[in-house]
């Protein structure tokens, strides 16, 4: 499982929310580089569905980023790309169908687990008409993916789920992962308490074998880092402002538990991400920790290119395209 030269190479990417741009970008990148590994774990779905209401008249209405939308349906493609680029989902629907989405939440969810559906098995069709079959792909969910991806991802043969086991990257190096965080601002599916995840950590990091080789792919980063500072949130959800410079005020978000887990254990490598805002590198202790960022928005390619020997790792942050 490891090369010739004695190296596995690995593309770590995390926070795509369903980025159509971004995902093809990971895809093109781990090509380019010929890695054994993709790894894109941690929020892998898109966060709202965009109705788009046909009207009586022939055209297409719809709301989105801040804009109205009134188009005809030679302009619908565009629009439907735009959507998609963004990582949100659309549906095509009549009025009577959007009044009846309107009168009944229940409706939404079975819709957005249908969607997520669709578009995980149209990933599934990307990696294998763009990758080679000998190049392994892992997808693992995050904090804001709803439960019902984890089934979906487990049906499909040609990428590995590796949520609760202890993963072999390559002949040295295993992988344990954590897909919950410590509480945020937004109740997402998979939040809890700090206490709560410490036992959660330590339950996978306790599985492996191999600690001067482990790597731990856990979503949160670790608190009161480079990686983990966010815009401090004010009345309705809005980044406080400091007075003296206009400039939004930061604060550290991440979670002291996968700190305190890491101190401890002292694994090889953290892999984190959840933190948009803080791309980057820091070492707790022996342990090298990353956080690629994302900005999944503008499709911009956020990864890093990790290069693990028995000796020790390289790695390399790929921004930008």
């Amino acid at each position: 499982m490891v090369s010739e030269l004695g190296e596995t190479k690995v593309l770590f990417a995390s926070d795509l929310h369903s980025s159509e741009v971004f995902f093809l970008k990971c895809l093109s990148t781990a090509k380019n580089f010929n890695v054994d590994l993709l790894l894109i774990s941690g929020d892998l779905t898109g966060k709202a569905i965009v109705p788009i209401v046909k009207l009586d008249s022939g055209k297409y209405v719809t709301h989105f980023m801040g804009l109205n939308y009134n188009v005809s349906e030679g302009e619908l493609p565009p629009l439907q790309r735009d959507v998609r680029k963004c990582g949100y989902y659309y549906k095509i629907m009549s009025q009577q169908e959007y009044q009846e989405f309107k009168g009944h939440p229940e409706k939404i969810d079975e819709l957005f687990d249908k969607v997520i559906r669709e578009a995980v098995e149209n990933w599934v069709r990307k990696i294998e008409e763009v990758l080679p079959k000998e190049m392994r792909v892992v997808l693992n969910p995050g904090n804001d993916d709803a439960f019902a991806v984890d089934e979906i991802l487990k049906k499909e043969p040609r990428i590995e789920y590796t949520v609760g086991k202890v993963y072999n990257i390559d002949d040295a190096h295993e992988m344990v992962n954590c897909d919950w965080v410590n509480p945020t601002p937004w109740n997402s599916p998979r939040e809890c308490s700090d206490e709560e995840l410490e036992n959660r950590l330590r339950t996978e990091i306790k599985k492996a074998s191999n600690m001067a080789h482990l790597i731990c792919d856990f979503h949160a980063p670790p608190y009161n880092t480079p990686i983990d500072s966010a815009p401090k949130l004010g009345k309705n959800m809005q980044p406080k402002i400091a007075l003296m410079t206009g400039q939004p005020q930061y604060e550290h978000v991440g979670s002291k538990a996968v700190r305190k887990v890491l101190e401890e254990f002292q694994p090889k490598m953290g892999l984190h991400g959840h933190i948009h805002e803080s791309a980057g590198i820091c070492k707790i202790g022996k342990t090298v920790c990353v956080n690629p960022g994302s900005e999944y928005l503008e499709g911009t390619m956020h990864g890093y290119l990790l290069k693990l020997t028995p000796e020790g790792l390289d790695e390399q942050p790929l921004i930008g395209g």
